[in-house]
């Protein structure tokens, strides 16, 4: 009797990065799918349940409103892109009413006390945080407040490559930020909730960007690609290398961002 293969593990949906070669593309829907189109060359489909989040470079793309209204249907984030490659602006899906964790987050909104009752729950979560992974990493600092911490981290790498390492963390702490508005789009939250709760405070969006940029600390110095990548930081090949390193840890980085979700919730739950 012959035995039965496992079935096979569901590919997760992965990031669509389009434009900022020049060649002007056209974007449409056609059959539940992204159909991605350009002058002298074959159509590319992209099946929407394998888009995350649709990253749009350039002003040399052109997106047609089906195709807009396809991505936001399915809970999949917009982002627009200058010339630079600075992000413009994004369109998120609006949340659906009801949710515990949303309805939590309004209500702490509506309270005075909103942003330093956030500011304490991210000072104890982020501790924690770092404590786990300075021991990851073999090394407790003397000072474990956080911009100490970062720079004690820094201080441990050779010189030459320090600077771009700082490069490395603004890049990723620019990614992760829309990742989790992505996140939080497709979990049916309002995005107006991730907006700062007063002027100068990150708001909740920050505070979850802070918390999984701990686990970045990790992912630099244990990823294969590591070394070779802060040599070729500078590069203009090099945007594209760190983009693929922040996807191969993406599904773990949402993993990690839905258990501060969790916690977060818990947390609201026994201070409203």
């Amino acid at each position: 009797m012959n035995p039965v293969a496992p079935p096979e593990a569901p590919i997760p949906p992965r990031n669509l990065y389009l434009g900022g070669e020049g060649t002007p593309l056209k974007v449409s829907r056609r059959e539940g799918a992204l159909v991605v189109s350009c002058p002298g060359a074959a159509e590319r489909w992209f099946p929407l349940g394998r888009v995350a989040c649709l990253h749009i470079a350039g002003g040399t793309v052109t997106l047609e409103s089906d195709a807009l209204l396809a991505c936001l249907e399915r809970g999949i984030a917009v982002v627009f892109q200058g010339s630079g490659g600075h992000e413009l602006g994004m369109t998120v899906p609006m949340g659906r009413p009801g949710q515990r964790l949303g309805d939590n987050l309004e209500f702490l909104r509506s309270r005075p006390d909103a942003a330093p009752l956030l500011a304490d729950w991210l000072a104890a979560a982020e501790r924690q945080t770092i404590l786990a992974t300075c021991r990851t990493l073999g090394h407790i600092p003397p000072d474990l407040r956080p911009q100490r911490v970062q720079r004690w981290l820094l201080e441990q790498l050779p010189i030459p490559i320090q600077t771009r390492v700082v490069h490395a963390r603004r890049a990723f702490v620019h990614w992760m930020a829309l990742e989790i508005a992505t996140l939080w789009g497709q979990e049916g939250l309002d995005p107006r909730l991730l907006t700062p709760l007063r002027h100068g405070d990150g708001g909740v969006g920050a505070a979850l960007t802070r918390l999984i940029a701990w686990d970045f600390e990790v992912v630099l110095r244990r990823s294969v690609a590591y070394w070779p990548w802060a040599e070729r930081l500078a590069s203009g090949e090099e945007h594209w290398h760190m983009l693929q390193v922040f996807e191969n840890q993406r599904p773990h980085w949402h993993r990690l961002t839905q258990g501060w979700l969790d916690a977060l919730d818990w947390w609201l739950e026994g201070v409203l």
